[in-house]
């Protein structure tokens, strides 16, 4: 979809009353938009979670959400001199973390969901050139990182794989492994030399998609130590 193409759609936005045709043309292409969205998470648990709290036909729930957000921005996005699909796709993730924070907080406190935001906070999360700040979607992209990431390497790292990132990080960390010869530990600086190219490959979108990554990697690092290091002998 280029720049115009998106601005025509907009635009269909403002038609009344709109021939079937199209808003069969504006659903599709907010499913476009949100499909782009959702590919860009590199996170296993946005499926599941979306799954868990919309239903089977969560697209529809998600469609609804963006729609009603398109409609209240209409003025605004047409106003955009540089108005892209890239925007609407990012502005369409951040809108799909404050429902995933939002719906997650309504399960755990099991009780009535949190107030909307103000106008303010919603020009943040509509916004895609600005960072979420609202403490409540911090907190749950944290767990959701972390929780992302591990189930990331229990999914795809061998028991071999295993024992050299846990050779590394005591090696790393300076508890060391008196207990291994030195061509002991050769074999496994050489395992862990062809598990990087790996673990480059799992975590890279992770980096690139959340930068709050980079702040969560030292507790990764400990949960590995303690579900995983502590109870291999090296």
């Amino acid at each position: 979809m280029s720049t115009l193409k998106v601005k025509e759609f907009l635009q269909l936005l403002f038609e009344k009353p709109l021939e079937d045709e199209k808003k069969e043309l504006i659903n599709i292409k907010t499913k476009q938009i949100l499909q782009k969205a959702l590919k860009s998470f590199p996170n296993p648990l946005v499926y599941d979670s979306l799954t868990k709290l919309y239903g089977q036909d969560f697209m529809e729930d998600l469609t609804q959400e963006f729609l009603l957000k398109l409609y209240q921005n209409i003025p605004k996005l047409i106003e955009k001199k540089d108005l892209s699909e890239a925007y609407l796709v990012k502005s369409a993730k951040n809108l799909i973390y404050y429902l995933l924070a939002k719906g997650k907080t309504h399960v755990q406190k099991e009780g009535p969901i949190i107030e909307d935001p103000s106008d303010e906070e919603l020009d943040e999360i509509w916004n895609p050139a600005k960072e979420i700040r609202l403490s409540y979607v911090n907190d749950y992209l944290k767990s959701f990182i972390i929780e992302g990431i591990w189930l990331t390497l229990k999914r795809n790292l061998t028991p071999k794989d295993w024992e050299a990132l846990c050779f590394y990080l005591k090696e790393l960390s300076g508890s060391g492994t008196k207990g291994l010869s030195q061509r002991e530990k050769n074999a496994y600086y050489k395992r862990w030399e062809r598990l990087k190219p790996k673990l480059r490959n799992l975590l890279a979108l992770y980096f690139e998609h959340d930068q709050e990554a980079y702040n969560y990697w030292g507790e990764i690092v400990e949960r590995i130590k303690s579900e995983f290091c502590n109870k291999i002998a090296l």
